[in-house]
């Protein structure tokens, strides 16, 4: 499962910012254990001829941790 939340969008003409939230929950293959992996994307985002791209993705972890059995 990965959720994003709490979208901020900045626009200045042809280019945008954007922040993102993110809350991804990542299982392993015995769906009893897995890592929470919580931070957020900082975009930048250009509109091109073909429409709005992301020009540049920045990920910053804020916590890491495990879940379910060891």
């Amino acid at each position: 499962m990965h959720r994003s939340t709490n979208r901020a969008i900045t626009v200045d003409g042809d280019k945008a910012a954007t922040r993102t939230y993110i809350d991804g929950l990542i299982t392993a293959g015995d769906n009893k254990s897995g890592v929470n992996a919580i931070g957020f994307y900082d975009d930048e985002i250009v509109r091109t001829a073909d429409g709005w791209r992301i020009a540049r993705r920045r990920y910053t972890q804020v916590r890491l941790s495990t879940v379910g059995e060891a």
